[in-house]
Order: C-alpha cells, then sequence, then structure tokens
C-alpha cells in the first residue's frame, strides 16, 4: 500500500481530523483474492496487474467483490475499454492514473464513449473536447458516476490543462 502522506505528519496536524477517503492496492493475479478480502473502513480500489490474465474477468471479479477496480491511462486501449466495459453498468466505479492533463481527457472521453457505446479505443486515440465541453448535466453525472477519480502526480498541470482546453474554469476548485 502506498501512502500519499506521511501518517506522523498527519497525527501532527493542528486539525487533529484526518480519515481515509479511499485505499489502494496493487495485487499481482495470484495475490487478488487476498486483495479482494481486506476489511477496510473506507472503499477499497484494486488495480490489478495485467499480465496473462483475463481483464475483462478480472474486473468483473473485483466488482462482484463489491470493490473499484483501478487501471492506469497508460494501459493499453484493449485493457481499459474491457474495464470499462464492466463498470460502466456496475455500481463500484473506476479510479484511474494519469500521467498528464491529456490523459486525463483521455480518460474522460474514454467513459463517455463507454457509456454511449461508442469505441472506447478511439476516444482514448483522438479524444472530442468539444463533445466533453457540451455534456448536459445528467451526462456528467452519469461520467462522474462511473469515473471517480483520476490520480495524477502534477495535478497542477493537470488543472492548467484542463483549463487550457476548456473543460473546467480558471477559478474552479478540482478537489
Amino acid at each position: 500500500m502506498r501512502l500519499d502522506i506521511d501518517p506522523d505528519e498527519l497525527r501532527a496536524s493542528i486539525a487533529g481530523n484526518y480519515e481515509a477517503v479511499r485505499f489502494e492496492v496493487d495485487a499481482v493475479s495470484e495475490h487478488l483474492a487476498d486483495a479482494l478480502g481486506l476489511r477496510l473502513p473506507s472503499p477499497l480500489v484494486v488495480f490489478p496487474v495485467f499480465d496473462a490474465i483475463d481483464v475483462a474477468e478480472t474486473a468483473e471479479t473485483i466488482v462482484a467483490a463489491h470493490r473499484t477496480p483501478g487501471i492506469g491511462v497508460g494501459d493499453t486501449a484493449r485493457r481499459i475499454a474491457d474495464v470499462l466495459a464492466v463498470v460502466s453498468h456496475a455500481d463500484v466505479g473506476l479510479v484511474a492514473r494519469a500521467d498528464t492533463g491529456d490523459d486525463v481527457i483521455a480518460i474522460l472521453a474514454a467513459t463517455v464513449a463507454s457509456l454511449r457505446g461508442d469505441d472506447i479505443a478511439s476516444a482514448l486515440a483522438a479524444p472530442n473536447v468539444d463533445a466533453l465541453r457540451k455534456l448536459i448535466p445528467e451526462a456528467a453525472e452519469a461520467v462522474r458516476e462511473v469515473l471517480l477519480g483520476v490520480e495524477i502526480a502534477d495535478a497542477v498541470a493537470a488543472r492548467a490543462r484542463l483549463v487550457d482546453v476548456g473543460l473546467i474554469a480558471s477559478g474552479t476548485s478540482t478537489t
């Protein structure tokens, strides 16, 4: 398990209030059952290490355990499409890991494509930013129900990119 902040730093906080929003675990196929068996006080996101395993079947297993699958935007379009095909019709959603603001745009477009039944690989390769800007509120909410979060190391740069293409207003918070 990776922590994004030192627990001692949390304990030393003046506010003194901290709570995990979600836990994440990266799991190779032979440890997937162990990962799914974890009992934690917050939701668990399982990032399976896709090697020789069936991606859709693995995503279905994670969803059936009432856990949230995770995937990196840099993974193959086929794997992302398989995971989105499963979670688009489930109640647990998906968490993505992205390297850039353009990756965030790509996973947003892929999520929209999965909900519409469009070609996910094409949406990943060439996101239609104009279509993303024009999503009606109900469609945007549907995207948020599927794509629960996108983790990115450089949130400032990603936010700047989203502002640059007009997906968020410059004065809008992304947290």
